[in-house]
């Protein structure tokens, strides 16, 4: 068989959500399936934006939910949303409880005293729709 780049086969393979899914799964409760810490990077630090180019290692919760969707739109989605972390002064990265950050919000909300007893509870998602970026998150 002869391979022809005009004739490859195009795979709908979009996990993006359109406006209208998001829509129909605003307010959706679904349970967490796993609680994660992961590395990431950051144009930020202490608050500031860092100049163009660089970027720090920054470490996060990630909290994924088990999927759903299919009896509402059609197809299994995952929501997964990042919690960030904070270094203290001896280097080591802490779950940040100050009283304005998404962490404490998410903790105080769902009644939890670690961020690891998130597992298998129930949450409520929002949709986020910014232009051609759609998504869900945790509602805190």
């Amino acid at each position: 068989m002869e391979r022809d780049i005009n004739h490859i086969p195009h795979e709908n393979s979009s996990k993006q959500l359109t406006a209208d899914e998001c829509s129909k799964l605003d307010g959706i409760r679904v349970k967490i399936a796993d609680v994660k810490w992961v590395s990431d990077v950051s144009r930020y630090k202490d608050g500031l934006e860092l100049p163009v180019g660089q970027e720090i290692q920054v470490e996060k919760v990630e909290l994924q939910s088990y999927p759903f969707g299919t009896n509402i739109i059609g197809r299994d989605v995952v929501c997964s949303t990042k919690y960030n972390l904070k270094q203290n002064q001896d280097g080591n990265w802490t779950v940040n409880l100050h009283e304005k950050s998404s962490t404490k919000k998410f903790l105080t909300k769902y009644k939890l005293d670690k961020i690891v007893d998130a597992k298998d509870i129930e949450v409520v998602l929002i949709a986020q729709v910014k232009g051609d970026y759609n998504y869900m998150t945790i509602s805190i």
